[in-house]
């Protein structure tokens, strides 16, 4: 035993004491818990029993539900590490029998998008259920499905989603699913007594049997009761299948938390095990509790943090069963509980009980007998064990005494649904339930799917609802018919609400789920547009407005809703004597219907963005803020020359920093209330905030009497001096004012952060809108989707705000840079707590780091960082960045140089005008090469060869002039028709390769610009 083994070694007895006492409390049969740490499994145990007469231990299998995600992802891991798949491919190329309603959504699923739940597609679990056809059968059904939401747009947990991804698994190695994971993952971990299926489990002499209570009372008494133990296929096996035990689980934890390590061995592809652990999607865009951090959903893995450490995690739950591993990988710890009870929430808190003691952490909650115990409680209640009525507040009111409109006979039939199957009802006599005497009964409606028999109770008109409590699973909906134009029946399942399923994959959360439209087969409905063009949106625009100025009407608004969705927003003309008529604006309407200038390359993405995605920098196009700089056009000008913009990547997909795209939103926000953005802002924000000497551009501040002048140094070694000079202010246009135009002081910043950790109030007063604030600071998008630091959280980012946690304290955070000046605010609030931090130096690394060394001190937490320490060491680094010690470190992205190889073309041939539609102009000229230093010349004689010398005399002792705007200076040149271009000032630090292109014909007519941020091909004007 270690001696880290031997200190937590004194709470095995409490631990025993407490878990077997909180199993009693919340009605658990049996329980198995199992701690890792260290490399070694310090504590398993057994509690309670797996079936009436034995014991529950260690050793006992159950099923582990959706903990069986990880071992679908790890298993195309290893595909991907073998180079027989790749995470980022379509799964359609892989699967072509998997296809969704959309072909081009069809076209851009990848692995990625169906592991980390965010193919937008809605659950479908209860339609699978129990289901005849083979898994292969359902995933070609899927083609009928219509997304509930964009593309990586959110989270929606889809265990079908994961079942699709197990079988193009399968397909791709030419083995059964089930076959493929035993192969690759559990027989390698050593895992020989996990496997699938409750018919394989049965046969294993110790396993456990599933458990449940009629209601939380009944648990508390220890009154459980057996549940039927479904037998049947599951065709979503790749979600939720796996039988394990404690023990055997113990070992994929140690693997998830040493990147595939497992005992000094490397079992599983190190790089993949890391994407397992990458977060991709935000699960909970909010702390739960104050002890967790942001949310966020890897493949098939949780990802968090709690009380400052982060943590992986997954449950799962199925009728009768729960379980739950909690890694905490820089810990080295691990906490894995199973119980044969799925209503029972002590499996999701116990990891965190036992954490505290181990890792030495304060005890803020007490996760046993208080959040455990009222979780449960809450869980019986939500899932209607104490009254119906609790899973069917979405239901619209009942509204008394109205009949149905139809003979009770013709609602009988069967309806079909391509994708949920067949629902048949059939009239019957039923008991009569209030005001009866005897047997007395009465006419009913029969339903009879998905394994379930039930009698519906009407509700109002042709509705019904239905209640189904039996064999361990409750859900209710509400069925109404529909009568069609030509007198046929068809039904919506409206608002369906299920707690428990037979299906062994659900997850433990409440979901709703609408089941879909069902139709009798002779029913046939015309199929709508899929998508609008939106060339359509400036044809509307033009003729509206023309019609509009025609008929002399003063002002109107039109708004356009297509599939539930607002695609087109626009006002026209003044809704007074002097203001526009403008729509309301909407988060998530696309933001060309507001600003129709702004368009992509691709028409559809253009369609697609949304005012929350260009905020949350997951638009997918590329930041070319270096572009814009000291531009002659106007804002909007630019913004028009976004179309010839091609994306980096595919929306949603990831994190692309862009000050375009918030001044795309700027502009936007300007025309929807037509006024300039500047104005917008100082009129709704600053100036009701009261930050009144707050404002934009370089030149207004230099009018105010105490405003901070830019400062920089040369390079470190100057800076270590105290050499420090003036740098002059930039008085050139600045377009990206929405991204970073503003001016302030920390003393009116102060009012500005305290608005946002009060949900928009100053002092007792509401000033911004409270729903609008909680939306900018609830996290959209995955910043970091690895870990930065020990005392940060995996990090989000709302819309303007990163969103994370510093040592278990949640954070709001954003940084500035800009010519010469800093800033830096962080806001904690849950601790009513903000720093803001403002310098005037370009290259100030305190400004990145004294926020933490107050936090530390404010938080009375152990100091163990020397921040001012960190910040003296990032200096240099920083420095080296923004090429002050070393250009060539700008030049990361250059492929080698190739030595002795000059110009193919005289330098009078690369001259000329060039020019692109995003970067603007760049021009050329032959000029007379300034006196080189010895050093120079020595490096040239090394460097070329005199019969090359001999060849360029012509060119001998002349360079080629470039002018960029208004920054000018000398290629130097690199190899062949390669030349470097680099800008280094207090304003732009900038390298990039100019490569000249012959055209066919023998002469020069474009140049490739290859940037740290992409490439483009400039045309010789």
């Amino acid at each position: 035993m270690t001696p880290a083994t031997s200190i937590v070694s004194n709470f095995f007895s409490k631990w025993t004491e407490d878990i077997e006492k909180a199993r009693k409390c919340i009605g658990i049969q049996g329980t198995s818990v199992a701690v890792v740490h260290k490399g070694e499994i310090i504590y398993a145990k057994g509690f309670g029993k797996r079936n009436d007469a034995d014991p529950f231990t260690p050793e006992t299998l159950m099923p582990i539900a959706s903990i069986t995600k990880g071992f679908t992802a790890a298993a195309i891991g290893e595909l991907v590490a073998k180079k027989e798949a790749k995470w980022d491919v379509s799964v359609n190329q892989y699967l072509p029998e998997f296809q969704v309603k959309d072909p081009r959504l069809t076209s851009e699923i990848t692995f990625i998008d169906l592991l980390s739940h965010r193919t937008g597609l809605p659950s479908l679990d209860l339609e699978w259920d129990q289901r005849p056809e083979s898994r292969l059968d359902l995933i070609k059904k899927l083609k009928y499905v219509e997304a509930a939401a964009p593309l990586r747009a959110e989270w929606i947990y889809n265990n079908v989603m994961v079942a699709v991804a197990g079988e193009a698994a399968a397909r791709i190695a030419g083995k059964k699913y089930e076959d493929l994971v035993l192969e690759t993952i559990t027989r390698p971990l050593g895992m020989t007594e996990t496997g699938f299926s409750t018919k394989e489990l049965v046969t294993r002499p110790n396993h456990a049997l599933p458990y449940d209570c009629k209601n939380f009372e009944a648990a508390q008494r220890g009154e459980t009761h057996r549940v039927p133990l479904d037998m049947s296929y599951m065709t979503d096996a790749p979600a939720g299948d796996l039988f394990s035990n404690v023990l055997e689980l113990a070992n994929w934890a140690k693997v998830i938390m040493h990147n595939g390590e497992l005992d000094g061995k490397q079992v599983l592809d190190k790089s993949s095990m890391e994407q397992l652990g990458t977060a991709y999607s935000i699960m909970s865009q909010k702390p739960i509790k104050p002890e967790f951090g942001v949310g966020a959903y890897g493949l098939c893995l949780m990802i968090g943090s709690y009380k400052g450490h982060y943590i992986y995690h997954h449950s799962g739950s199925v009728v009768g069963y729960t379980s739950n591993v909690v890694v905490f990988p820089n810990d080295d710890l691990a906490i894995i509980n199973l119980s044969n009870n799925n209503t029972n929430r002590l499996p999701i808190w116990l990891p965190f009980y036992i954490a505290d003691d181990v890792l030495n952490l304060p005890k803020t909650q007490d996760w046993l007998f208080d959040v455990a115990l009222e979780a449960t409680k809450k869980a019986y209640k939500d899932g209607g064990a104490e009254n119906p009525a609790d899973i069917e507040r979405e239901f619209p009111p009942q509204i008394k005494n109205k009949p149905v409109t139809r003979d009770m006979a013709d609602f009988e039939g069967t309806y079909v649904h391509p994708v949920a199957g067949s629902v048949t009802f059939k009239l019957a006599k039923k008991k009569k339930t209030v005001d009866t005497k005897g047997d007395e009964e009465e006419d009913a409606l029969a339903f009879n799917a998905l394994n379930f028999k039930e009698f519906l109770d009407h509700y109002h008109y042709d509705s019904f609802r239905l209640r189904v409590d039996q064999d361990g699973s409750r859900f209710s909906m509400l069925v109404s018919f529909v009568t069609g134009s030509d007198g046929s029946l068809r039904f919506n399942s409206v608002k369906m609400v299920r707690l428990h399923s037979k299906s062994r994959s659900i997850s433990p959360l409440t979901r709703a789920i609408l089941l879909g439209l069902f139709c009798s087969p002779a029913v046939l409905t015309m199929a709508a547009v899929d998508t609008i063009d939106p060339a359509l949106f400036d044809k509307w625009t033009k003729d509206i407005e023309q019609a509009r100025q025609g008929l002399c009407i003063q002002g109107s608004s039109i708004v356009v809703v297509h599939k539930g969705k607002i695609v087109y927003a626009q006002g026209f003309g003044k809704r007074n004597d002097k203001d526009p008529f403008t729509p309301h604006a909407s988060w998530d309407v696309p933001v060309n219907s507001y600003l129709p200038e702004f368009q992509t390359s691709d028409p559809h993405l253009t369609s697609e963005i949304t005012f929350v995605d260009l905020l949350a920098h997951r638009t997918g196009l590329p930041e070319i803020g270096r572009e814009w700089v000291h531009r002659p056009e106007t804002r909007l000008e630019l913004i028009k020359q976004l179309r010839y913009l091609e994306p980096a990547a595919p929306i949603r997909s990831k994190y692309i920093y862009s000050d375009k795209t918030f001044t795309v939103a700027g502009e936007a926000a300007a025309r929807i209330a037509g006024k300039p953005y500047e104005q917008l802002v100082l009129d709704t924000v600053t100036r009701p905030l009261g930050m009144n000497e707050t404002g934009f551009s370089f030149q207004e501040l230099a009018k105010r009497a105490n405003h901070a002048v830019p400062f920089s140094c040369k390079n470190y070694a100057a800076a270590q001096r105290g050499d420090i000079r003036r740098t002059p202010l930039d008085n050139a246009t600045y377009h990206d004012m929405p991204a970073g135009g503003l001016f302030s002081s920390g003393i009116e910043m102060a009012n500005y952060v305290k608005a946002i950790m009060h949900d928009g109030a100053l002092d007792g007063k509401q000033i911004l809108n409270k729903e609008s604030v909680q939306k900018v600071r609830t996290a959209h998008n995955i910043l970091l989707g690895k870990l930065f630091a020990p005392e940060f959280s995996i990090t989000a980012y709302g819309l303007g705000w990163g969103v994370g946690t510093y040592r278990g304290h949640f954070r709001l955070f954003h940084s500035g840079g800009i010519f010469g000046y800093r800033s830096f605010m962080n806001l904690f609030p849950e601790d009513d707590f903000a720093i803001i931090h403002l310098s005037n130096n370009k290259i100030d690394q305190l400004v990145e780091y004294v926020p933490f060394y107050i936090a530390d001190d404010v938080f009375q937490l152990p100091k163990e960082r020397n921040w001012f320490e960190l910040a003296r060491l990032d200096t240099p680094e920083m420095f080296r960045l923004y090429g002050k010690e070393d250009p060539t470190y700008l030049e990361f992205h250059f492929p080698p140089q190739v030595k002795n190889k000059p110009p193919t073309r005289r330098l009078a041939d690369f001259a000329g005008k060039y020019d692109h539609p995003v970067i603007g102009s760049v021009s050329f000229k032959r000029v007379k090469a300034p006196a080189r230093s010895n050093a120079a010349k020595e490096n040239e004689t090394a460097d070329a060869s005199p019969d090359a010398q001999r060849r360029h005399d012509p060119d001998h002792g002349y360079a080629l002039a470039f002018q960029m705007r208004d920054f000018e200076g000398l290629l130097e040149h690199y190899h062949f028709d390669s030349f470097r271009l680099r800008i280094i000032n207090d304003v732009i630090s900038f390298s990039a390769l100019v490569t000249f292109l012959p055209h066919e014909d023998g002469t020069v007519k474009q140049f490739r610009f290859l940037k740290d941020d992409g490439t483009y091909v400039l045309n010789k004007v």
